[in-house]
């Protein structure tokens, strides 16, 4: 695990800070996991997660290895508060459904809920929180990439999940991102689809407010997505959606007309092999800026070199 430090302009520091944190992991999860403020991270592999503590001043520390309870290829996850103790957890997809690890508050975790998603077995390729009921339970989504569907887990309060409604998003949908996409007061879902044709590779899924899903509504996001994230980009107030092709190297930026539909605002050249994005203010000027892990554009490609790819957002 590498981090970088940035220095607030939209640069990083060269070199990071390299954690050694478990085996074969393969993706990262930030939380803050004792609640003193600090962003922490969970590093998931395929049949373990590892603990990785802030301590500030740009000191980590390595903490608990948790051996999980399904593997392999438990590399998938998301942080909330699923039981609402006010202890931020983590849920991570496993070969039959959903595993939630409950956080003490203290850095350390309890095995907690497992929830059976009915499918193909390890047809899980993607997942995200959400609340689309309205109450102070958070709700998930996941993607399976066998049977072509998204499923919404209507969430107890306790760290568990019941299946509430599956809709069909071919072909082979990768990533999934919830969010309020209409201004309803409760989240929809975004889709890519990673082998749909390019005028079909975003996916809008509406929710009727009690998790149950609508027929998909397909935009132009480009070939071979199946990476991407949503967020409010021109600062409008409404959610947009940025597509990132890892063939091509292209990301596309979808904007939002508050009613679930988007519009191709935009396609920007990286260098082939980006992958899965991270969106923050890199600059400080208040707009959400993208990261991007790539093969590094020079000589270093031929030997697996990764590189970051910094887009700074310039809208007016």
């Amino acid at each position: 695990m590498q981090i970088v430090w940035g220095n607030g302009d939209g640069t990083f520091k060269d070199p990071g800070q390299g954690i050694i944190a478990g085996a074969l992991n393969s993706n990262v999860i930030v939380g803050d996991w004792n609640g003193d403020g600090r962003p922490d991270l969970v590093s998931t592999g395929s049949s373990s997660m590892t603990v990785v503590m802030n301590h500030g001043n740009r000191n980590f520390g390595v903490g608990a290895t948790y051996p999980l309870q399904q593997s392999p290829f438990q590399n998938t996850g998301v942080a909330a508060d699923f039981d609402r103790d006010g202890f931020t957890d983590v849920a991570l997809k496993t070969p039959l459904g959903v595993q939630v690890m409950l956080s003490r508050g203290d850095g350390r975790f309890d095995y907690g809920a497992f929830t059976r998603v009915p499918g193909f077995p390890g047809g899980i390729t993607a997942m995200d929180d959400a609340n689309f009921n309205g109450d102070n339970a958070r709700d998930l989504v996941v993607s399976d990439a066998a049977t072509q569907e998204v499923v919404s887990l209507i969430g107890d309060g306790w760290g568990g999940f019941a299946v509430q409604s599956r809709v069909e998003v071919p072909y082979v949908p990768s990533t999934v991102k919830a969010g309020d996409l209409n201004g309803a007061g409760y989240d929809s879902v975004v889709v890519l689809p990673e082998l749909s044709p390019g005028e079909r590779s975003v996916a809008s899924v509406l929710n009727d407010g009690h998790g149950n899903f609508s027929p998909p509504m397909y935009f132009a996001g480009g070939f071979g997505n199946p990476n991407g994230d949503i967020a409010d980009f021109n600062g409008d107030g409404i959610l947009d959606v940025l597509s990132v092709n890892v063939a091509s190297g292209e990301l596309v930026v979808l904007t939002g007309a508050a009613d679930g539909t988007f519009v191709n605002n935009g396609v920007f050249k990286s260098f082939f092999g980006v992958q899965t994005p991270a969106l923050a203010d890199f600059n400080g000027d208040g707009r959400i800026d993208i990261s991007v892990p790539l093969i590094c554009p020079n000589a270093s490609a031929f030997i697996g070199q990764t590189c970051l790819g910094v887009l700074l957002n310039t809208t007016p």
